[in-house]
């Protein structure tokens, strides 16, 4: 059960008592009281969110977030089962405005290409070619993207 849990089956009363809990000794002393088994991380927990108004979350809280890490944790899967296993690099950005980390591609192909220099003629530059491109985030999709 977490702190939250243990916290939301107080009644009005004892939120009140709950709310004048300043120190880990008045904690200790209320959930005595109260039935209230704190684990140190609970105690913890509780402490920060005394003094910092900071509300402890659970995993599952975190990944409902909106851009958590469920999200991208699940492109990866649906990539794969695309057949794009290739990931982008963070500066592939530009394709949209969602996170590199949701973009894939088919395959990585290694690119040389001629750039006209007015200095010096012709210049080399390596380049990679990335292949039937998707972003898992807002569904966009590129045939060929050039870093």
């Amino acid at each position: 059960m977490t702190l939250m849990e243990k916290f939301a089956s107080l009644t009005p009363e004892q939120r009140e008592k709950l709310d004048e809990v300043k120190d880990e000794a008045t904690l200790v002393a209320f959930a005595a009281e109260n039935n209230i088994e704190l684990t140190e991380q609970d105690k913890k927990d509780a402490l920060d969110y005394f003094e910092n108004d900071v509300v402890p979350m659970s995993d599952d809280d975190m990944e409902a977030v909106a851009g958590g890490a469920a999200a991208k944790k699940s492109s990866p899967e649906k990539a794969k089962a695309d057949g794009r296993t290739v990931p982008m690099p963070v500066m592939m950005n530009r394709l949209c405005n969602c996170h590199h980390d949701n973009k894939w591609a088919r395959s990585k192909v290694f690119v040389r290409a001629n750039i006209t220099s007015t200095s010096s003629g012709a210049m080399e530059t390596d380049t990679y070619r990335y292949e039937d491109v998707k972003c898992y985030k807002c569904g966009k999709q590129w045939e060929k993207c050039y870093i």
